[in-house]
């Protein structure tokens, strides 16, 4: 993947379109939109297998919006990070499929989920860090993000859309769990 990126920043580089004092940086982001693209592509064909492609448009886009903001715990290799991001999305997809949330574990679920994003975002780590400016910009956008996905939830829920209403909910518990991971972490001081 590496390779592909460092050719295609190459290529770009000899089209003059991009200058040879950002190859790095543009290495760097052609990589990155690779594996996001990869792990999107891999999740949707779960979510076909599953025959869940809505619900997880919807866990996909809130979670990586959320968590964007609220920070939390991340690996240390790329591949690492692929086979959990694969496993998180296989995990949502079996619960939607296997369980049915009861309200009140619903509403038990989104709270505990809430607080934790509320108290805790941004959580930052070892490939994030933030200035004070950046923290109070981050925990904003956090807020907003998750009220934002919160009223979707209640429209879904009102709308009788209960798996796209359930994926925002895993992807808020997941992401309150990558906040715990990470803080915990920070607190032993193994950052």
């Amino acid at each position: 993947m590496e390779k592909i990126a460092t050719r295609l920043t190459d290529w770009l580089i000899a089209k003059e379109a991009v200058s040879i004092d950002e190859k790095e940086l543009y290495e760097y982001g052609i990589f990155h939109l690779l594996l996001n693209i990869i792990n999107t592509i891999s999740i949707l064909l779960l979510a076909l297998f599953f025959r869940e492609v809505i619900s997880t448009v919807f866990y996909i886009i809130c979670f990586c919006t959320l968590r964007r903001y609220a920070g939390g715990y991340h690996v240390k290799t790329v591949f690492t990070c692929y086979l959990l991001t694969l496993t998180a999305a296989l995990g949502m997809l079996v619960l939607l499929r296997q369980f049915d949330f009861i309200a009140p574990v619903q509403f038990a679920l989104w709270f505990i989920s809430g607080i934790i994003i509320l108290l805790f975002a941004p959580i930052q780590n070892a490939n994030k860090i933030l200035d004070d400016i950046e923290k109070i910009v981050y925990q904003k956008r956090a807020i907003i993000t998750w009220l934002i996905q919160t009223i979707g939830m209640v429209l879904l829920y009102r709308l009788e859309f209960s798996n796209c209403f359930e994926a925002i909910l895993i992807s808020h518990m997941y992401v309150a769990i990558s906040m715990l991971v990470e803080k915990i972490r920070i607190i032993r001081g193994n950052i």
